[in-house]
């Protein structure tokens, strides 16, 4: 008969190394979940003249169609920020930012964007604030 601890058998972790290992592991996923998530092909924003409002346009494209999003962007009075989703059509499978100026109007009420994609076939369109971005 032996005295004192007997033998472990198998492999044991402190709890200490144990959480280390743990929130390692959640890093090391959750940073692979970010870095897997595609980024827009195109993103652009735009600040009006006076610095009051501003206009982002962003599209993603997969092999068969493409999302594309504006979102105007106004300050209040008191100073708070309001973002709302803008509608607007544009027909084509392909990325058509690559090229884009933007054309304020003088009460910056709307904008028009002349766009042209990587083959130099150019468009417009124009966004109303008012009608468009609810």
């Amino acid at each position: 008969m032996t005295r004192g601890r007997p033998k472990q058998q198998g492999f044991s972790l402190s709890p200490r190394l144990f959480l280390l290992l743990s929130l390692g592991l959640v890093a090391g996923v959750m940073a692979i979940i970010w870095y897997s998530i595609p980024g827009p092909d195109n993103q652009y924003r735009f600040v009006a003249p006076s610095g009051n409002s501003s206009l982002e346009l962003a599209e993603l494209c997969g092999k068969l169609s493409c999302d594309r999003v504006a979102i105007y962007e106004r300050r209040t009075s008191s100073g708070e920020r309001i973002r709302t989703k803008c509608d607007f059509t544009i027909d084509s499978d392909h990325p058509v930012f690559t090229s884009v100026v933007p054309k304020w109007s003088d009460g910056e009420t709307n904008m028009s964007v002349e766009y042209s994609d990587a083959d130099a076939v150019s468009g417009s369109i124009t966004i109303d604030f008012e009608q468009s971005c609810k």
